[in-house]
């Protein structure tokens, strides 16, 4: 086991990486293309197991898809999902 690889910690998530594909995704869109349609950011959802989800925000899809191959590679379930961030003023201030 090279260094970088670790043992699942619990036999939940042994079995959860067990049963997932590891089969690369090939992009939706193009880089590009999210730049001129997607006014926000992206955000890596994975699920490590049923009750508990590991969230990570990108401005670029390169980067989010790069995140997302990783994560699939371990064998957890991820996807991307197009968000958009809106500043929250409290008392008129931001």
């Amino acid at each position: 086991m090279s260094a970088r690889e670790s043992r699942p910690s619990s036999a939940t998530e042994a079995a959860h990486k067990n049963s997932i594909s590891t089969t690369s995704v090939q992009p939706l869109v193009t880089d590009s293309e999210a730049k001129a349609n997607l006014d926000g950011c992206l955000v890596l959802l994975v699920q490590i197991d049923a009750a508990h989800y590991r969230r990570r925000v990108f401005l670029s899809l390169n980067s989010a898809q790069r995140a997302l191959s990783a994560a699939r590679a371990r064998g957890y379930s991820a996807r991307i999902i197009a968000c958009e961030l809106h500043p929250l003023t409290v008392g008129g201030v931001l």
